[in-house]
């Protein structure tokens, strides 16, 4: 079963490793070639495979310098003796150990703090990042001091993880500058900054002088909404009271069941799609993913998923199942540009498929397989296999073209291993 998980594709092997961690087993010797290998070549399978390694697996690791390297990479180090080392440390050698130790905050900034005035612009980012990434509370006051260092990119860095914690006084300081490019009334506009505007070397922008390109300009408007949680703009909803027409179409929507718009979809409302109100909310969906805030993801995709130029897999995948899988069937009967934007990057992420979607899926695939130019490659669709339903991916006896029988083969091979390994594998006698 092993040997066919390795031949067939790699996500399949981390399955049986996971397995038969779970059930206490190891690697019988036979085996352990291939899967070290496997941990060379992927480092996705490191992770599952060093449980069932055993001893001598883990022997083995010692004698050949690829699979060495897996082991001194992920094997931690005495922490004592690290922070000895730490200031004799080369420039190399504490990106090495901010690389390793990256999730472990208060050892990253305990470090990074020693030796920080004489750290390179490198190593200082490293650390930076490592913090910046998924900030913790107790992050923030040291990321807020790198916002006066001597570095651009640091202090791009560290604006970045003070907006995730949204730290009050940071947060309150971008907005307010934010809103001097923004003009609601009486019609919508943005005035992109002025490329010498020093306010924005505290968040890693440089200053320039002279002639500019247009773009330079409005990538400065964007850094800078990217540090704005989109909840924020919700202050700039109106605060009369609605007109007699805003009454009436609000009456009509609760007569025909329609439910109550959100606040985020009121304020899009008065954004146009086009112009400037087009640049104002592709910062505004790139803001919304880095927040996670899915209110705002689920108002733009529902109004605007298919106008947007872009991926929007990351807001994607930070949505509820069911909304993902709704999404991606509405995307399925778009153009193709959309296809690729939001049905292909959803259904090859991995993720565990419904039997209803998994269900639909098979039979829309088959009839595009039909088409005289189909939409999609079959080699880009192998992995799908990997997040069907098991008990909904059943494949009809058809005839498919070329190409497209290749790929429902082998669709067929990795759910007949998966069912095997998940199902047959727990059944079988610990050897």
């Amino acid at each position: 079963m092993l040997d066919e998980a390795l031949d067939l594709d790699v996500p399949l092997a981390v399955e049986w490793c996971r397995t038969a961690a779970s059930l206490g087993w190891r690697l019988p010797d036979s085996h352990l070639i291939k899967i070290l290998d496997a941990m060379a070549k992927a480092p996705n399978v490191w992770i599952p495979a060093l449980p069932v390694l055993g001893e001598r697996g883990r022997w083995l690791m010692t004698l050949n310098p690829d699979w060495a390297r897996v082991q001194k990479r992920n094997v931690p180090e005495d922490i004592e003796a690290l922070r000895s080392r730490w200031p004799e440390a080369t420039g190399a050698e504490r990106t090495a150990i901010v690389d390793r130790f990256g999730d472990d905050h208060a050892l990253i900034r305990e470090l990074a703090t020693t030796t920080w005035k004489t750290d390179s612009a490198k190593t200082r980012l490293q650390a930076v990042e490592a913090l910046a990434g998924s900030p913790q509370a107790e992050d923030g006051e040291f990321l807020l001091s790198c916002l006066g260092d001597r570095s651009l990119e640091v202090r791009s860095a560290a604006a970045r993880g003070a907006a995730k914690l949204r730290i009050p006084e940071f947060e309150e300081e971008v907005f307010a500058l934010a809103q001097e490019f923004v003009q609601w009334e009486p019609t919508f506009s943005v005035r992109v900054p002025e490329m010498d505007d020093k306010r924005f070397e505290r968040y890693g922008m440089a200053s320039v002088k002279g002639a500019v390109h247009a773009y330079q300009r409005q990538g400065r408007f964007n850094g800078l909404m990217a540090l704005i949680p989109p909840v924020r703009w919700l202050a700039m909803e109106p605060t009369a009271p609605p007109s007699l027409g805003q009454r009436l179409l609000g009456a009509v929507r609760q007569t025909l069941g329609a439910a109550e718009a959100t606040g985020p979809a009121r304020l899009l409302r008065r954004i146009p799609k086009d112009g400037d109100g087009a640049t104002f909310r592709s910062v505004l969906l790139h803001a919304t993913s880095t927040f996670g805030d899915v209110l705002w993801m689920e108002a733009l995709l529902d109004e605007s998923l298919m106008n947007f130029a872009y991926s929007t897999h990351g807001m994607l995948s930070s949505l509820p199942r069911e909304k993902q899988e709704a999404l991606a069937r509405r995307a399925w009967n778009e153009d193709g540009r959309t296809r690729a934007r939001v049905f292909l990057p959803f259904a090859t992420s991995g993720q565990a498929w419904s039997p209803d979607f998994t269900r639909w899926f098979i039979p829309a695939l088959i009839a595009e397989s039909r088409l005289e130019r189909p939409r999609f490659y079959p080699d880009s669709l192998r992995s799908l296999a990997m997040a069907m339903d098991l008990d909904a991916a059943e494949f009809p006896a058809v005839e498919l073209a070329p190409g497209w029988d290749g790929l429902f083969n082998h669709w067929r091979q990795v759910i007949a291993l998966r069912r095997s390994i998940l199902r047959t594998l727990p059944t079988i006698p610990k050897p």
